[in-house]
């Protein structure tokens, strides 16, 4: 679990929100707690669907039928609350990891584990389908582990989201590796597309990959509408029945009636299923709403900082736990650190650092490495912070170490310490820094001109994480390599999957992509415009201002003065410095060509003014 962001919601319907469980192209999940205490994972619709009306009904009729879902493998729907500003709804909370993580961390399931899980999804999708809804986004981090077997999750809302994004960016939408031909074609999915998924669910589970092979979205889509899959490595009481869950054709798939008679559920009151190593994973996640309940997030839910850095103070002198006190003392360094008092907050987390559990002393190391690179300006003293907290070996810890200390690396242009700390880092098996190591290790080649080896990298990143925000950033950086090697329709598809998943910044970054695809490549102005203008809309910083200036080029060399001068001007307003150059660029240019020699000069001199550094004073 991550602590909450200085812009997240403290609060939602009646439940107080103590951290971040993770996210999707719909929304994010968090943590919350009911006002009886119980916890439960809320999952909060991103903000630009919560405006699309036509997402808003669909996803109030999915939500209704979700909650009639039962079933011991589900994660129940318990709340909800469709008509608010920015819908939501809760749903029991799992403590467990994702297969996905647990893959990641641990590798492949052992052929016992995997007989288990099969049964538990095969019930949950069958709880599932006597409610009328089809899941249709079945994949490895929608599964959860839980002690006493796994649960389905996020079912039910997946029609409104694919509905939704389908229509707004032209992209079919879902995991590639798990989703089924007839959702592939944007045929009608009904259950057996689910068994489809279920079929390749299990094959990860047994392999760590999926039955249709790595490589580009578009190549694995090709193979699972043309090949036959890949079944090496499945348990053998199992490879005839995944055989047949893949089958192309839905109608010729078994039911999950035909599935679970044919499979064999765990002994009655057997709870070991998983390895030691997985089990440890969910004690820890099980421990996660009483360690954020502890630590006192809640105070900050009305921007009220003052008073939670009062709490978190508090806390930390009456905890006689050194474990609590750590806690407390690293949540109130964030506080001090966010308010500029980075003194208070490195002698917070120096003070962390010798009291807490072996995971929070390295947490404590990298947070002061943080404070010491992005506040002090200082990299030796980053650098041996973050080193020491990569040398603990803290799972989710020194995996980031490793990966700011490439960063650092890279920044210093000491290339190949930097290229030998992503690849220790892609080699941890912790899902999000090996996607930040990728993706950092991807620049690197691409900077140094190895372009064959950066697209190899990128694509790697955008398979492993389930992060989708950094899963868009490798998206988006692929799409240029493509776009750079003239392969313009892989581009397109890149780009447009990157705006179906990303942060707002990121979606925004990829229209602002696909405009430059459409205008620069493809010639299609008025597609250029149509992404440019949505970007322009989007009104985020760095990408919408670009979108204007691109606008304004593209009107000015279409004719149209007026409009041009407009957009030049609207974005020389926006007080971003690269856009403001370039817009007074292109404006001057404008009024030199249209015979207004005097209001060019007047802007050029403007732009000479932006761009000529200040006078050093002197004695």
């Amino acid at each position: 679990m991550e602590p909450l962001r200085a812009d997240d919601p403290r609060q939602v319907g009646p439940y107080r929100l103590q951290g971040r469980l993770g996210g999707g192209g719909m929304g994010q999940v968090f943590l919350g707690r009911s006002r009886g205490g119980r916890p439960v994972a809320v999952k909060v619709v991103r903000p630009e669907l919560a405006h699309d009306e036509g997402f808003r009904r669909r996803f109030a009729i999915e939500v209704e039928a979700a909650r009639l879902v039962g079933g011991f493998y589900t994660a129940q729907v318990v709340d909800a609350d469709t008509d608010t500003d920015q819908p939501w709804l809760a749903t029991d909370y799992i403590p467990g990891p994702s297969l996905q993580q647990a893959v990641a961390a641990h590798g492949v399931l052992p052929p016992a584990a995997v007989g288990v899980l099969a049964a538990g999804l095969a019930e949950g999708l069958a709880a599932i389908h006597n409610c009328k809804l089809v899941h249709r986004d079945l994949k490895p981090g929608n599964v959860i582990l839980a002690a006493n077997g796994p649960r389905v999750i996020d079912f039910g809302v997946a029609r409104a989201w694919d509905a939704t994004s389908h229509t707004a960016t032209g992209a079919v939408m879902g995991t590639p590796a798990f989703m089924s031909p007839e959702q592939i074609r944007s045929d009608e999915v009904g259950p057996a597309g689910d068994v489809f998924s279920l079929g390749a669910v299990l094959v990860f589970a047994a392999t760590g990959r999926g039955p249709f092979g790595d490589g580009h979205s578009h190549a694995i889509m090709y193979r699972i509408l043309h090949d036959d899959p890949d079944l090496a490595g499945l348990p053998s009481d199992l490879t005839d029945l995944v055989g047949a869950c893949l089958t192309k054709t839905p109608q010729n798939r078994p039911s999950l009636d035909d599935l679970l008679d044919r499979l064999t559920a765990p002994a009655e009151g057997a709870t070991r299923w998983l390895p030691p190593a997985i089990t440890t994973m969910i004690t820890r996640l099980e421990q996660a709403p009483v360690d954020a309940f502890i630590s006192l997030p809640q105070k900050e839910e009305a921007g009220d900082t003052e008073q939670a850095g009062k709490l978190h103070q508090q806390a930390a002198e009456v905890s006689g736990n050194p474990e609590l006190r750590a806690a407390a003392l690293i949540d109130l360094g964030w506080l001090e650190k966010a308010a500029g008092k980075l003194d208070e907050a490195r002698m917070l987390f120096q003070e962390a650092a010798g009291l807490g559990n072996p995971w929070q002393k390295a947490k404590a190391l990298i947070c002061l490495g943080c404070l010491e690179y992005d506040d002090a300006r200082d990299v030796e003293r980053a650098r041996g912070f973050w080193q020491r907290a990569a040398e603990t070996g803290q799972p989710g810890i020194a995996p980031q170490a490793l990966v700011n200390l490439g960063s650092l690396e890279k920044a210093a242009g000491n290339l190949d310490e930097a290229r030998a700390l992503f690849q220790q880092a892609a080699g941890t098996g912790d899902a999000d820094a090996v996607a930040q190591a990728l993706n950092g290790w991807a620049h690197l080649e691409h900077s140094a001109g190895n372009m064959e080896q950066a697209g190899k990298l990128y694509q790697q990143a955008t398979e492993v994480s389930g992060n989708p925000e950094l899963r868009a950033a490798a998206l988006i950086d692929l799409g240029w390599l493509e776009k750079a090697a003239g392969k313009l329709d892989e581009a397109r598809m890149l780009f447009q999957e990157a705006a179906g998943l990303g942060n707002p910044w990121q979606k925004a970054k990829a229209l602002i992509c696909l405009g430059c695809l459409e205008y620069d490549d493809a010639r299609d102005v008025e597609r250029a415009r149509g992404f440019w203008q949505r970007a322009a809309e989007t009104g985020q910083p760095g990408i919408a201002p670009q979108a204007l200036v691109n606008l304004g080029s593209l009107e000015k060399a279409a004719g149209n003065l007026d409009e041009a001068r407009a957009l030049f001007q609207q974005a020389a307003g926006t007080g971003d410095p690269d856009a403001v150059a370039q817009a007074l660029n292109g404006w001057a240019h404008l009024e030199h060509s249209a015979g207004n020699p005097e209001q060019a000069r007047r802007l050029y001199r403007r732009l000479l003014d932006i761009e000529q550094p200040p006078a050093e004073s002197g004695e």
